[in-house]
């Protein structure tokens, strides 16, 4: 399912994706720590907040901290 996700979004021109997950599942799809491009989530720097860039290499963004939408509170 991650897989198919990954494919819809790279599909409609996703530049980058965040997810707040496991550190032991994630990396196989190609996430990657989000702090060391200097991002952040309610002040979560560790290795569990991850980027994946879509489009070859992470954009140059000028990081800060991410903000998911508000449906996201209630799940």
């Amino acid at each position: 399912m991650c897989a198919a996700v990954i494919e819809a979004c790279r599909a409609i021109g996703t530049k980058l994706l965040f997810v707040l997950g496991h550190t032991w599942f994630y990396p196989r799809f190609g996430f990657v720590p989000a702090a060391p491009f200097g991002f952040s989530f309610r002040r979560e720097t560790g290795p569990a907040f991850m980027l994946m860039p879509l489009a070859g290499r992470a954009p140059r963004l000028p990081g800060g901290p991410v903000i998911y939408h508000p449906a996201f509170a209630e799940v």
